[in-house]
């Protein structure tokens, strides 16, 4: 199991550490990260248009995943 990252952003400006997780590869992250998104969306989706989740473990970036659903892996 690796350690990863979730925090979220507007623009260029990060608005909140998520926390961690340990997970068993980058899919299971990029899922676990899509799965926060759908539960703050319903919480309002208003208040989240154009928020972006950056991905991470350790230091190195896995991917972001913007509120409109489509991941960009990196």
């Amino acid at each position: 199991m690796r350690a990863y990252s979730f925090a979220v952003r507007n623009g260029t400006t990060e608005i909140e550490k998520l926390g961690s997780m340990a997970l068993a590869n980058d899919d299971a992250a990029l899922a676990f990260g899509e799965q926060l998104i759908r539960d703050l969306m319903r919480e309002g989706a208003e208040q989240h248009a154009g928020w972006t989740m950056d991905v991470k473990e350790d230091e190195r970036a896995v991917g972001s995943i913007s509120f409109d659903g489509s991941p960009d892996q990196g």
